[in-house]
Parts: structure tokens; sequence; C-alpha cells
């Protein structure tokens, strides 16, 4: 099923079947997969979950809070994904062919976790009001045009173009660190993305502010 995912959300993978074996879970959940999003700290889904106080550590502790862990698990392979997390993965596909990637990234997987309708899910109770305005901010960062809902939260976050641009700003230098960590192993293709991304950033908000 993850046969197109970039490294980095193959990674994310990774992580949230580390994060089911740690609590002694014998199946992968959505909760499993937002703790892999923040783990993985150098995708855009990481970025966005920081910028709204979700880094990995917090996520851990508010989920591990709700989430009951097992008391013993006898593993004989790959764990198995639950029907909501076969769910995010059919989204996130269906998210990568509308906007004409290629492949399924950090992004994709974050809002399809944002869009899961189950209100019952961990993940979906951890994240409570804030999955549309963090859906907003997925399409800003990648640069997309976004209609901004008409609510209080998001325009105390985005009360004109100057505070948005100043925002904009700020994303820049986040990734700019985010990649540092990078350089040293491959510095070509940590430049390359973050240059990537610095340039849907300014096109969004070039059009924005002309």
């Amino acid at each position: 099923m993850i046969e197109k995912f970039t490294p980095r959300a193959k990674k994310v993978m990774e992580y949230a079947e580390q994060e089911a074996l740690q609590m002694k879970h014998g199946f992968i959940s959505s909760e499993h997969v937002l703790l892999g999003l923040a783990k993985e700290s150098t995708g855009v889904a990481c970025h966005v979950l920081r910028s709204y106080s979700l880094c990995y550590s917090n996520l851990s502790m508010f989920i591990n809070d709700l989430v009951k862990h097992g008391e013993e698990l006898n593993v004989n392979g790959k764990l198995p994904y639950t029907p909501e997390v076969k769910r995010i993965i059919e989204v996130a596909y269906d998210y990568a062919r509308d906007w004409g990637d290629s492949y399924v990234g950090t992004e994709h997987l974050l809002m399809s976790v944002l869009d899961e309708k189950n209100d019952g899910t961990v993940a979906s109770i951890v994240l409570k009001e804030k999955r549309e305005i963090m859906r907003q901010e997925v399409l800003r960062t990648l640069g997309h045009d976004v209609t901004e809902p008409n609510t209080c939260e998001i325009r105390s976050c985005h009360t004109c173009e100057k505070e948005s641009f100043c925002k904009a700003s700020e994303v820049m230098v986040e990734f700019v660190k985010l990649a540092a960590p990078m350089i040293k192993d491959n510095a070509d293709e940590a430049i390359a993305d973050v240059a990537q991304l610095l340039a849907k950033r300014c096109k969004y908000y070039e059009k924005r502010l002309s």
C-alpha cells in the first residue's frame, strides 16, 4: 500500500509501527500514525504539527494518557493496519492525485489524518478543533489556494495580509532549521527540498499580496 510513499512518509509508517509495539498493540492505528508524523522531524507534517504545539513529546504525552497499553504482545512479521489507517492511506493517495503529485509525502498523510471523519478515534480527539486550521496551514505551506473558513480562531492567527506574510517568513526560517541536521549527510537533497517548499510558499504569498 505504500509503494509510492516518499522515504520520509515510509519512515513515518516505520515510526508508527514502533509506537504500536511500544504500547504493546497488535495493530497500527491512527494515533500511531500521528505520532509517526510528529517523530519524522524533517517533513511538512511535523512542521505544521509543531506550529500548533503538537510536537512529538506533547503528542506522546496526550496519547499515552488516552490509550491503554497492552500487557503482552507476540509479533510474527509486520503489524496489520486498522481499517481507519487503510482509509488514511487511501485518502493520502487521493490527495496526491488531486494535487498532481506522483508520490505520497508526509503532507498527504497529515491531510488525510485531519480529514478523518470518525470523531471517536484517538487522533481526532487529540487534534480536536485544530483540524481545520491545520488543514489550511498545510495548504498554505505547499502554496495551494486557500479559502479561509470564517472562524474566530483562524482570524486570530491571520488577521491581515501583513501578518500572514510575516508568518510565511517565520516558516521559511523553520524549514531551514529543520533541514540543518540533514546537510552533513545529504546536502543536495536537503537544499533541494527546502528550496522547493520555500518557492511554493513565496509564490502563494506573492499571489495573495499582488
